[in-house]
């Protein structure tokens, strides 16, 4: 017989449901989940989904103990603090490139400790090799080691490569579909990990917020039946160009990034101007380094918008911080 489900408070008061008078499938629905488990080449049992990426990394870290530091990458991605600071974790930060050597930057991670990687790297665009990845969790038997991948499959140096990493024993690796497929209003992200941890997660998941949305569940879906990603991905890679070059052009250091969405942008050091007030002079809107553990000469402006925007944005910054540096104004 088929189950009668009478325990949750859904108003379905007659027997046609909508996708809007039910709840989502807790863990994901099967058709997402085979369809994310076929593009990985896992199990199914070995994906979750959940509301967005950020509610993964929730998840992984509200089941970590408390009485071991979490460690995270440094320039971070904001939300982790905040994350960490809400489940009460103490928070170290590590030199973001120090992933290179990986022997030294497991001397400094105490056993049972979590260990969070982020490649593409946000706010950088850095990407990290697997074979250091993989390296570095078979050294890491009491580390759980977690990679946010929010941006996997977006790489300007290496096109071909898809970002999608099956799953590697003692570790979690967190995607975003909104990313991915330029879905951020589905807000649907989803875990890869051995089976015993995506249960964990789902059951996190289901603590905290319950289950993804029914009809995000269902955009994601047509998102992976209709995948747009390399033409995405040409489109990025010309922006990405225009405003390396738009940047240079307005007196700023900038490295071409490797994958992501941003540009990672450094202010003269002899100076002593602000990125915040020259974001502030040029009325655009970026994200001041400080916010990422960062240097009051760096900050992040994305390179996903519209030409005219990028034209607009990096000419006013020009014109801000060339006439502050002629009037001698550098706060």
């Amino acid at each position: 017989m088929t189950s009668i489900d009478l325990g949750l408070g859904t108003i379905r008061l007659q027997q046609e449901a909508t996708e809007l008078s039910v709840y989502g499938t807790r863990g994901g629905s099967p058709e997402l989940r085979d369809a994310l488990a076929a593009l990985h080449g896992v199990d199914p049992t070995e994906v979750v989904v959940t509301s967005g990426a950020s509610l993964g990394l929730v998840a992984l870290l509200a089941g970590h103990e408390r009485s071991a530091p979490v460690l995270i990458p440094r320039p971070y991605y904001p939300g982790y603090l905040g994350m960490c600071q809400a489940l009460g974790h103490e928070v170290r930060s590590y030199d973001a490139r120090a992933i290179s050597d990986p022997r030294a930057l497991l001397a400094d991670a105490p056993a049972g400790s979590l260990l969070l990687l982020n490649t593409p790297h946000n706010p950088t665009g850095a990407v990290v090799d697997e074979r250091i990845i993989a390296h570095l969790v078979s050294q890491a038997p009491d580390v759980r080691v977690v990679v946010d991948r929010a941006y996997a499959g977006l790489c300007f140096t290496r096109p071909d490569d898809d970002g999608l990493t099956g799953v590697i024993p003692g570790c979690a690796s967190v995607f975003s579909l909104s990313k991915r497929y330029a879905i951020p209003g589905a807000r649907v992200g989803y875990v890869i990990a051995e089976a015993s941890l995506t249960a964990e997660v789902e059951l996190w998941h289901w603590r905290l917020a319950m289950t993804p949305a029914a009809p995000s569940q269902t955009a994601a879906l047509a998102a992976l039946e209709n995948d747009q990603r390399p033409s995405l991905l040409r489109t990025l890679t010309e922006r990405r160009s225009l405003a390396l070059k738009l940047a240079r052009a307005a007196g700023l250091r900038a490295d071409a990034p490797d994958g992501g969405l941003f540009l990672w942008c450094r202010l003269c050091q002899s100076t002593d101007i602000t990125a915040t007030a020259l974001l502030q002079q040029a009325e655009v809107d970026g994200v001041p380094g400080p916010a990422f553990g960062a240097s009051h000469h760096s900050f992040r402006l994305s390179f996903a918008v519209p030409v005219e925007d990028l034209q607009e944005a990096f000419g006013r910054i020009g014109r801000c911080l060339e006439s502050s540096i002629n009037a001698g104004v550098v706060r």
